[in-house]
Order: C-alpha cells, then sequence, then structure tokens
C-alpha cells in the first residue's frame, strides 16, 4: 500500500491543479480551493491506506488465532503450537506481501500508461483502473496459491503441513526420511 500512496500523492495533485479555473472565481480562492481538494484527497488515500493495511493485519492474526485454536483442539503440545503458528503467520504474511507487490505493480504501470496516452487525467484514470485490477489479480492468485499450499495430497496433508512437519522434525533432532538433524549431530 505504500507504493500505491506514494504513487498517488505524486500523480493526483497534478490532476487537481490542472483544473481550469472559472471564470466567475478569482485567482487567489481558486488556489485556496485546490490547495484544500489536495489535502483532502491525500487524508482520504492515507486513510484508506491504513485501513487496508489494518484488514490484512487482521487477517493474519486471524490466521495466528485459528492455528492456535485448531492446535489445542487437536491437543497439541506448545511447542508445536508455536512452530505451527510460526508457519501460518509467515504464510499468511506472505501471502499478504504479495499481494500487496501486486496491487502496487499493477497501479504503476496503468497510471505510466495512461501517462503516455494522456498526460495527468490518464495517469490518475489509469492508475485507479490499476488498482482495482491489481487488487482483482491479487485476490484471485492468493487465493489460488493459497488453496494450493493448503490442498492436502493422498496422504492428508498439505504443502504447510509438511512444511510444519519438517520444522518440527528438524527441531527434534530428527527428519522424516528416517535420517538425523546435521544441527544435532
Amino acid at each position: 500500500m505504500d507504493v500505491l500512496n506514494k504513487t498517488t500523492d505524486m500523480l493526483e495533485p497534478a490532476a487537481i491543479k490542472s483544473k481550469t479555473r472559472p471564470k466567475n472565481i478569482g485567482k487567489g480562492a481558486w488556489d485556496k480551493k485546490i490547495a484544500k481538494e489536495i489535502v483532502e484527497q491525500s487524508k482520504f488515500h492515507k486513510g484508506l491506506g491504513k485501513v487496508l493495511d489494518k484488514a490484512g493485519e487482521i487477517g493474519v492474526v486471524l490466521d495466528g488465532v485459528k492455528s492456535v485454536y485448531n492446535n489445542i483442539k487437536a491437543g497439541t503440545s506448545w511447542p508445536k503450537i508455536l512452530i505451527d503458528l510460526g508457519v501460518d503467520m509467515l504464510v499468511s504474511l506472505g501471502l499478504l506481501s504479495l499481494g500487496s507487490i501486486i496491487t502496487s505493480l499493477t497501479t504503476a504501470l496503468f497510471a505510466l500508461a495512461g501517462t503516455f496516452t494522456l498526460p495527468i487525467i490518464g495517469t490518475v484514470g489509469a492508475g485507479a483502473v490499476g488498482a482495482v485490477v491489481g487488487t482483482i489479480v491479487s485476490i484471485l492468485l492468493i487465493g489460488k496459491i493459497g488453496n494450493e499450499l493448503y490442498k492436502k495430497d493422498d496422504n492428508g496433508k498439505s504443502i504447510v503441513d509438511q512444511i510444519k512437519d519438517f520444522i518440527w522434525d528438524f527441531a527434534n533432532g530428527e527428519l522424516t526420511n528416517g535420517s538425523s538433524c546435521p544441527a544435532n549431530e
């Protein structure tokens, strides 16, 4: 979201300033009106960014709570719960980061294309379209990746489950193939 906010803060004031001043409004009054609109838009985008960031953080926390709850319900030991929690949180943060990168890049690319076709207005308009497209692509792609990471194989284990098991076995000095952990030799 930081790249998106910075791009918007850079491009939107130019679009607002490019508005034509009506003849019945003096230059000083017009400049004050434009300055106020730029401040309002900046506040809006910063607020939206904070809300979206918090939503992502809440999602990561909920993944962690779900992980701990499911492990407690299954009677898992606390060391295993902590390992599982760490893996689940890293997967969630990784997916969230990937989504942010996709949205930011899409927004920047669309804004760049808009700049070449119709400077200022095209930049802002295409950037907005890019943000929407990037968000949709992120949701679909992250959903697909998440489904693959958590899809169970024939043994009833997902990729994430296998990572958790590997780390647990490594921490206990024994790998799943029966060999001992190099760290404990």
